[in-house]
């Protein structure tokens, strides 16, 4: 399913299935359509756990970060 990702104005990584959402809680304006998986506004990895992830790639709990939830992030900070 076709969602959005964006930094909200915290700097935490955030997915939503509305574009408008996106568009009005991203820092700067900047959102990227995705497809990683999401649950509570927060990606997922393959076995639904969730990831607080920051703008400068660190996650909340000190977890790795999946390749796939970085290269996401890496779209929105370059």
């Amino acid at each position: 399913m076709k969602k959005f990702a964006y930094i909200d104005f915290g700097g935490v990584l955030h997915i939503t299935k509305y574009e408008n959402t996106a568009k009005s809680h991203a820092k700067g304006g900047k959102y990227v359509e995705t497809y990683v998986p999401a649950e509570h506004g927060y990606p997922v990895d393959g076995e639904g756990n969730p990831y607080i992830v920051y703008a400068d790639g660190t996650e909340k709990h000190g977890y790795e970060v999946p390749e796939n939830i970085a290269a996401l992030l890496g779209l929105l900070t370059k």
